[in-house]
């Protein structure tokens, strides 16, 4: 029994010598089969975890700065307000609280903002979005004051803003301003907010008020055109539509004169919003321009033309003219809106090319499509012109591949002129 017992031990000892050392070495890992369900689930909570570790926004939305001007007129405050805000989480729509609108307030403007309405709710003039980002805009309103005999009195209040400063001007010899707290800067004052208001005084300036100091009269505004904005569109037909909007600051009521370029047809005249009507002698337009509102010195003239300009060859120039105003103009902003179908080059003319500028509210409303030029002229006392250089346009895929078809050309969204080399002759296709 010794002997079998002695025979059987020695075999496992010569099996285990026999055993391959990479047996040792790489043993087979651990394994497991889990169900699809299982699997899911454990994947979800691995994301939940990685989510979790982003440390969320302290609010959903801020209002960063909020800058009032102010012009106080005989019962009212006429106000533009530059808003800018910051959407720091949009997990829906996020509503931003502006300024409170209650009874008093009237808006008069409001801007288009891209991912962004506005709307009132809950009395709050609000600004409605769904991205996260930061916008700027400005609003304009109206609040009416509380007219106690010659005392005026109004309020404009916010829920909340990390900067708020109200700039006032009015006119000293019409009225006299009564609040207390105020710092005296130039032609106007500038006002801090006490708890997330501004409370106006005012009163009317009366001639029964008794002997006062003889306060020198300072010469009336010289009127003049603080900007102008001219929009053309050009279609492939051979038509032109021109709007120019006249910005102007004067006081009382004056006359000024536009003189036409002899191809244009005046459609259209606005004056402050409200179309007049209009008559045209000898090439001239005059108007007779007063503010929109009493004790304010802003004023707006809207032209609507049109032009036949005739039809396009492969490559050409085109000519543009703008009506001469009797006034100053200190700033010409010119956008066309030219075909796709052709590449432009600035050749010359009083108007030069210039970076993008943002349109200006027209009160007639037309569409813009094409390629955009922009355009800018300093110090008019003339007439202003441009001459524009056209080539057809063969970038990108100008056939579709077959024989038979049609040529078409790519449209760029957007074409930028410098005047640097001459326009390219067109290459056959």
């Amino acid at each position: 029994m010794s002997r079998l017992r002695n025979l059987l031990g020695c075999a496992l000892l010569g099996a285990s010598l026999c055993v391959s050392p990479s047996a040792h070495a790489n043993p087979t890992p651990p394994s497991a089969t889990l169900p699809l369900p299982e699997v899911l689930r454990l994947y979800r909570e691995n994301e939940a975890k990685k989510d979790g570790k982003e440390a969320a926004a302290p609010m959903a939305a801020s209002v960063g700065k909020l800058e009032l001007v102010g012009r106080l007129l005989d019962g009212a405050v006429d106000v533009q307000a530059h808003v800018e805000l910051s959407v720091l989480a949009a997990d829906g729509w996020v509503t931003v609280k502006l300024v409170k609108k209650d009874p008093a307030m009237r808006i008069s403007r409001l801007p288009t903002v891209e991912h962004g309405v506005f709307a009132v709710v809950d009395g709050y003039l609000c600004f409605l979005t769904n991205k996260a980002a930061t916008y700027a805009f400005d609003v304009s309103f109206l609040t009416t004051a509380q007219i106690v005999g010659a005392r005026r009195r109004a309020e404009i209040s916010y829920p909340a803003a990390a900067l708020s400063v109200l700039k006032l001007r009015f006119d000293a010899h019409l009225f006299s301003l009564q609040t207390g707290d105020r710092i005296e800067e130039g032609d106007g004052f500038t006002l801090y907010p006490q708890g997330n208001r501004f409370e106006l005084l005012w009163e009317r300036s009366g001639s029964d008020r008794g002997p006062q100091k003889q306060v020198a009269r300072r010469p009336p505004i010289e009127p003049v055109i603080t900007a102008a904005h001219a929009s053309v569109v050009s279609t492939l037909e051979g038509r032109r539509l021109l709007r120019v909007l006249y910005t102007m600051q004067l006081e009382g009521t004056r006359p000024v004169e536009f003189s036409l370029p002899p191809r244009q047809t005046l459609e259209k005249v606005f004056l402050n919003g409200a179309s007049i009507p209009f008559r045209i002698e000898k090439g001239l337009l005059a108007v007779q321009v007063s503010p929109a509102r009493a004790g304010d010195e802003s004023a707006r003239v809207e032209l609507v033309l049109s032009e036949a300009q005739g039809g396009y060859a492969l490559s050409g120039r085109l000519d543009y003219a703008f009506p001469t105003a009797s006034w100053n103009i200190n700033d010409l902003y010119v956008t066309l809106n030219l075909p796709p179908v052709f590449n432009y080059q600035w050749e010359g003319g009083s108007l030069a090319p210039r970076e993008a500028f943002s349109d200006a509210e027209y009160t007639q409303r037309i569409p813009t499509p094409g390629k955009r030029i922009f355009l800018h002229q300093q110090l008019l006392a003339g007439a202003a012109a441009v001459r524009i250089a056209y080539t057809v346009d063969l970038s990108g895929r100008y056939y579709s591949g077959r024989a038979s078809s049609e040529p078409r050309a790519e449209l760029l969204p957007e074409s930028r002129l410098t005047p640097s080399e001459p326009a390219a002759s067109p290459r056959a296709p």
